[in-house]
């Protein structure tokens, strides 16, 4: 049976494109002219929602307290990072950029009707970087990160260092940067910090 998804959208043209794309996916969408006008058997399985004013934000918020059992994923019209963790932080299961391709909706809204998440990389990160580190914390670095530390801590320059590991420059601050993530950290003195402090330096 095919999934019933609700769809509100700023002007009748967006929500038409957005019904065929569903329909097209295998969903029975349904047009919700007002997202506070929801009621159950209209929509009702899954929400999607272009949220691109203070006025829908606030709607989204209220409908995401209201029914937390609905899963509703945001359509942001500005592809920013931080435009999509807003539209997350007001209650969506997960959001996407409004001119992302469409196959990245259909993919969020099947993963939020198994009450998955599909995030931004970059979102995914940030969220893992504010866990704390299991009680061992040889378990977040590996031995040659920790020699990158260790090399660090000396004065050793992260050319050097990328040119020792077989990076250039570039990737070799990506990964260290990547590192600093995992261990809750945003710089190598913090890292250096961390790592002195946890006895593995």
């Amino acid at each position: 049976m095919r999934k019933r998804i609700g769809v509100v959208a700023r002007t009748p043209t967006v929500q038409r494109g957005l019904l065929s794309v569903l329909e097209d996916a295998g969903f029975r969408p349904v047009p919700i002219d007002d997202l506070d006008a929801w009621t159950p058997g209209v929509g009702g399985v899954g929400i999607v929602v272009v949220v691109r004013d203070d006025a829908m934000k606030d709607a989204v918020r209220t409908f995401c307290d209201e029914h937390p059992h609905i899963p509703l994923v945001g359509i942001s019209p500005d592809p920013d990072i931080g435009a999509i963790a807003e539209v997350i932080r007001l209650g969506a299961v997960t959001a996407v950029g409004e001119e992302d391709p469409t196959e990245h909706l259909v993919n969020a809204l099947e993963a939020a009707m198994e009450g998955l998440a599909v995030l931004p990389a970059e979102i995914a990160r940030a969220m893992a970087a504010r866990v704390p580190p299991p009680s061992d914390p040889r378990a977040w670095v590996s031995e040659t990160e920790l020699g990158w530390l260790r090399a660090l801590m000396e004065g050793v320059t992260v050319p050097e260092i990328a040119g020792e590991a077989g990076y250039s420059e570039r990737e070799m601050f990506r990964v260290l940067a990547r590192m600093y993530q995992r261990i809750g950290v945003t710089s190598r003195t913090e890292a250096i910090v961390w790592a002195t402090k946890n006895g593995l330096l």
